[in-house]
């Protein structure tokens, strides 16, 4: 045999014996929560949103910080806007635009919700931090949340009230709608250029065949059952043949066409090794490669989903790494 391994993957991640024991001791406090409720699915995902604004669910009430402020987009119906969180940075001159999009199974989650955390990509990189409320099933299922997102994009690349848009990015489903609106992007505005993808944690198949996810019963704030509640809810009564749709799983996308026409944007994906959807980025990451695309994949030992959200050092680990690769794209600006 000669020649170089063309899959090298850092196996150690894998290995529970690497686990921290901070790491464990955080994902017995995310089990504790997620046993003790209530989940979206006990209560409704609407009662769910207003018990999380008011601190009611197992996480605490999200803190907004008050120089954040909510302003309108334009949608494409009729008098109806779209919210955005804009959060700009302190003692420094915007370089441009950090588009986010939030996570929460297209569900629960919210524009309002991270503002400690998006003030961090706002600050360290001197970025305009916008996040999207974007509709929510099961109100609002596919693809209404895809459509805001679109949306609000169409109106930043065409106005560039705010400056250009450097980043996009989001977490879980977040990461999935950031994937589709950027590759969508790269289409319907063929000189729009992007610096980078943020993609913590992503879910990129909707089908949920990926052997990570299939049979996963573990209550780590993501197992099997809530991620297809979250999937009924976003795609109600489709097959798994429409979920392919590359709308819905970015995963079936054809990255080598984009990759062809240098339309495919370079990504960070990372993601934890307890995650449901490791397989979803590990797979993501791989097929990004292989289109020929920049996929900087980083795999966290015992990281569980949204990991990054807790503080422990296994999140902070990862959030340096973010902010690091971000700032080698921003060199030169």
């Amino acid at each position: 045999m000669s020649g170089s391994n063309d899959l090298n993957l850092n196996a150690s991640a894998f290995d529970p014996a690497n686990m921290s024991p901070e790491t464990a001791k955080l994902n017995t406090m995310i089990e504790t929560m997620f046993v003790k409720g209530p989940t979206w699915m006990e209560v409704g995902a609407a009662k769910y949103r207003s018990m999380r604004a008011l601190g009611q669910t197992a996480l605490p009430a999200p803190v907004l910080l008050p120089d954040a402020e909510d302003i309108p987009i334009p949608s494409r119906d009729t008098g109806r806007t779209i919210p955005v969180r804009k959060i700009v940075p302190k003692d420094s001159a915007s370089k441009g635009i950090f588009l986010h999009i939030h996570g929460g199974g297209f569900v629960i989650g919210g524009h309002q919700e991270q503002d400690i955390s998006l003030a961090r990509y706002a600050t360290t990189h001197s970025l305009t931090v916008l996040s999207i409320g974007y509709r929510l099933a099961p109100e609002h299922p596919f693809p209404a949340p895809l459509e805001d997102c679109i949306d609000v994009a169409h109106h930043l690349v065409d106005n560039d009230s705010h400056g250009p848009i450097l980043f996009m990015g989001g977490e879980s489903a977040g990461a999935n709608l950031a994937v589709v609106t950027a590759l969508h992007l790269h289409v319907s505005r063929p000189s729009f250029t992007l610096l980078g993808l943020v993609l913590p944690f992503g879910v990129y198949d909707g089908t949920m065949n990926l052997p990570s996810i299939a049979g996963n019963t573990r209550p780590l704030l993501l197992n099997e059952e809530v991620m297809q509640a979250f999937m009924d809810a976003y795609t109600p009564s489709y097959t798994i043949a429409q979920i392919r749709d590359p709308r819905i799983s970015p995963l079936y996308a054809d990255l080598h066409g984009l990759a062809a026409k240098k339309k495919l944007p370079p990504a960070v994906m990372v993601v934890g090794t307890a995650d449901p959807l490791v397989d979803d980025t590990l797979m993501m990451g791989m097929k990004w490669q292989a289109a020929g695309g920049e996929a900087f994949v980083k795999v966290y030992a015992g990281g569980a989903h949204g990991f990054t959200a807790f503080p422990a050092a296994v999140g902070e680990e990862a959030r340096v790494e973010i902010l690091d690769w971000m700032g080698k794209k921003l060199e030169g600006l």
